[in-house]
């Protein structure tokens, strides 16, 4: 790569390069907002936000943290630490039918045991479903909803059981009524929007440029040729030359 080539290289640093690749058009984050639980009678709402950006592909998520304290036991000593507040994690993501998004239920079949130690292959709401369970009793499930919606749910000091009684306080109506929506190239320009519920004055959004290796290549020829026309030849100097503007940095 020659020296025109390098210094084009410096101008574009700012843009993010990607495969070329088309997808769907993800949803508005507001839209999936309305599909997770939010009033629930004994539980703080401790977080809501909302995102749109470039993961695998174009996408767009939604997530909201819940806390519930554990009221102490009333036979436990005076001085007993309390107990920890049960806590609960639910994300969406909107993954654009993305292959690369929804590699991991690729051919799901709970016919097949998972080769994982303590995680379950299930169905939850008739949903194909992977649930980890880890030695700490933290849970984790992992959800895809209509082919398309990737759900997660965390829970922390919870049985298991309540893992599907999470799922009730969800509407996968929301989910399952949103249409296809139509596949385009990966846009040159990608918005990246946070929203926050709770803080709206938190909420920002900037634009993130986007290219592919191949427009990239012909973009760098471009701005080559165009330096070059610009600035001509600047000749190479002479060894003794070179050797000359450095004694006289020296005596400076």
């Amino acid at each position: 790569m020659n020296s025109w080539m390098v210094a084009a290289l410096w101008a574009l640093t700012n843009v993010f390069v990607v495969a070329e690749e088309s997808g769907m058009r993800p949803v508005p984050p507001q839209l999936m907002w309305k599909a997770l639980p939010e009033n629930l009678e004994e539980w703080n709402l401790l977080k809501s936000k909302g995102e749109t950006g470039w993961g695998t592909w174009l996408e767009s998520k939604v997530e909201r943290e819940f806390e519930r304290p554990i009221p102490p036991d009333p036979k436990a000593p005076a001085d007993a630490p309390a107990p920890p507040p049960m806590w609960t994690r639910i994300q969406i993501t909107d993954t654009g039918k993305h292959p690369e998004s929804l590699a991991q239920f690729e051919d799901f079949s709970v016919e097949e045991p998972s080769t994982v130690e303590g995680m379950e292959k299930t169905h939850i709401h008739s949903w194909p479903a992977f649930v980890m369970t880890y030695d700490d009793g933290l849970i984790v499930a992992q959800i895809l909803v209509a082919n398309r919606f990737s759900i997660e749910l965390v829970l922390k000091h919870q049985p298991r059981r309540l893992l599907k009684v999470w799922c009730r306080h969800m509407d996968f109506t929301v989910l399952k009524g949103i249409p296809d929506s139509e596949v385009i190239p990966l846009p040159e320009m990608v918005a990246v929007i946070k929203l926050d519920q709770l803080n709206p004055k938190k909420s920002r959004g900037y634009l993130m440029g986007t290219t592919s290796e191949s427009r990239l290549e012909s973009e760098l020829e471009e701005e080559s040729r165009y330096l070059e026309e610009v600035m001509g030849d600047i000749p190479e100097l002479e060894e003794g030359e070179a050797e000359f503007l450095d004694e006289g940095e020296e005596n400076e």
